[in-house]
C-alpha cells in the first residue's frame, strides 16, 4: 500500500478549502431555512388575519339573530324597518368579512367555505326583506281590525237608537238577528286573534264560518227603518272580513319565511363560519410549528458544520 504524504501547507490548504465549503454551505442553508421560517410565520400570520376576521364574521350572524328578533316581534312599521335595516347591514358586514377573509386564505377547502358564508349572508340578507314585508302587512291588519272595532261599537249604537224610534213589528226577530249578527261577529274577531298567536288551521276556519254566519243574520233584517244601520254593520263586518284574511295571509307568509329561510340559514351561517375559524386556527398553529422546526433544523446543521470544522482545524 502507497503512502500519500502531504506537506503542512497542503494540508492547510486543503482544511481552508473543505472549511470555506463547509461555511458557504453553512450560509447558503442559514439563508433558505430563515427564508422558510419567514414564510411559515407570515402564512401563520394570515391565517391569524382570517381567524380574525371570522370572529368578526361570527358577531355579524349573532347581530343579524338579535335584528331579526326585533324584526319578528316590532310592534310598528318604524320598529320593522329599523330592524331590517339592522339585519342588512349585519349580512352586509359579515359578506365583507369572508370576501376579506378569502383573499388572505390559502387553504382552498376554506376558501370554499368561505365562498359559502358570504351566500349565505346575501341570502339571509334577501329573506329579509319579505319577511319584513309580511310583519308590516300583520301588523296593518291588526290596527285596521282594531279600527273596525271601534267602528262596529259606533255603528251598532246608532242602530239601536234607531230600533228605539222604529215602528217595526216583528221586534223580537229583528233584534234575535241583530244580536245574532253581533254575536258571530265577536266570535269571529276572537277566532281570528287566536289564530294570529296560535297559526291553528282550525281557528282560521272557525272565522271564515262565523263571519258567513254573522252575514247571513243582518241580511235577513229586511226592516226599511234599519236599513240604513244594518247596511253600515254589514259593510263594516265585510271589511272586517277581508281584513282579518289579508292579515291571516300575512302571518302564514311570515311564518313559512320564518321556518323554511330564515332560521335555516342563520344556522347554516353560523356553522359554516365555525369551520372557517376551526380551519384557520389549525392552518395558523400548523405554520407556527412548521417555523419552529424550520429554525431547529437550520440549529442542528449550524452545530454538525461547526463540529466538523473543528474537527478538521
Amino acid at each position: 500500500m502507497v503512502s500519500v504524504k502531504f506537506s503542512v501547507s497542503t494540508k492547510l490548504a486543503i482544511a481552508s478549502g473543505i472549511s470555506l465549503l463547509l461555511v458557504v454551505g453553512m450560509l447558503a442553508n442559514e439563508q433558505i431555512n430563515n427564508r422558510a421560517i419567514e414564510s411559515a410565520y407570515a402564512e401563520a400570520l394570515r391565517e391569524q388575519e382570517v381567524v380574525k376576521l371570522t370572529g368578526a364574521g361570527t358577531a355579524a350572524i349573532r347581530n343579524g339573530l338579535i335584528a331579526l328578533g326585533s324584526l319578528r316581534a316590532g310592534r310598528s312599521r318604524e320598529q320593522v324597518e329599523s330592524a331590517l335595516a339592522n339585519l342588512q347591514t349585519a349580512a352586509k358586514d359579515g359578506r365583507e368579512r369572508m370576501e376579506a377573509a378569502r383573499q388572505l386564505s390559502l387553504d382552498s377547502a376554506n376558501q370554499a367555505r368561505m365562498d359559502e358564508a358570504a351566500s349565505l349572508f346575501d341570502q339571509f340578507a334577501a329573506a329579509a326583506a319579505p319577511f319584513a314585508t309580511a310583519r308590516q302587512e300583520t301588523l296593518e291588519a291588526e290596527s285596521l281590525q282594531n279600527s273596525l272595532g271601534v267602528r262596529w261599537g259606533g255603528a251598532w249604537e246608532n242602530l239601536e237608537s234607531t230600533l228605539v224610534l222604529s215602528n217595526t213589528g216583528n221586534r223580537a226577530e229583528v233584534d234575535s238577528s241583530l244580536r245574532e249578527g253581533a254575536r258571530q261577529f265577536m266570535d269571529a274577531r276572537n277566532a281570528y286573534w287566536r289564530f294570529m298567536s296560535t297559526e291553528e288551521p282550525q281557528a282560521l276556519q272557525h272565522m271564515k264560518q262565523l263571519l258567513l254566519s254573522g252575514m247571513g243574520a243582518l241580511r235577513s233584517i229586511s226592516d226599511p227603518d234599519l236599513a240604513n244601520d244594518v247596511k253600515a254593520l254589514t259593510r263594516i263586518l265585510e271589511q272586517s272580513g277581508a281584513t282579518m284574511e289579508k292579515g291571516a295571509k300575512a302571518v302564514k307568509a311570515a311564518s313559512d319565511l320564518w321556518k323554511a329561510k330564515m332560521v335555516p340559514l342563520s344556522g347554516q351561517i353560523d356553522a359554516v363560519v365555525q369551520q372557517i375559524t376551526a380551519a384557520g386556527e389549525e392552518a395558523a398553529q400548523a405554520s407556527v410549528q412548521a417555523a419552529g422546526a424550520s429554525m431547529n433544523r437550520s440549529e442542528q446543521i449550524g452545530y454538525a458544520v461547526g463540529a466538523v470544522a473543528f474537527v478538521i482545524l
